[in-house]
């Protein structure tokens, strides 16, 4: 069945780009989630509804003490992982110089 189904989407999608000569269908875009995080999306996807029912209302209640903590908590891990990337980085050269070093040697002063 699902070889079906895609059997049927490769036949639309080639029909509609011979005949506009783009895909009409949805895309992938990159975007941001509720929690801030940056996400892809299918472009038939609604990242705001024109219009907020009730469930849309429930997720902004979901803002509580947890979920702030949970994104500041995931925020310093991505610092530290950065920071340590930087560290390793920079150090890395410092201890490429310090094995090249031959302190009995003169030239290497």
């Amino acid at each position: 069945m699902e070889n079906l189904i895609r059997v049927i989407q490769e036949r639309n999608r080639a029909e509609a780009e011979l005949e506009l000569g783009e895909w009409v269908g949805p895309k992938l875009v990159d975007d941001v989630d509720v929690l801030g995080r940056p996400v892809r999306r299918l472009t038939s996807e609604h990242a705001e509804p024109q219009r907020a029912d009730r469930s849309a209302r429930a997720d902004e209640r979901m803002w509580g003490q947890k979920t702030v903590e949970l994104l500041r908590l995931e925020r310093e891990r991505a610092a530290v992982r950065r920071r340590e990337k930087r560290r390793r980085q920079l150090y890395a050269s410092r201890a490429e110089r310090w094995k090249k070093l031959d302190y009995l040697s003169d030239s290497s002063k």
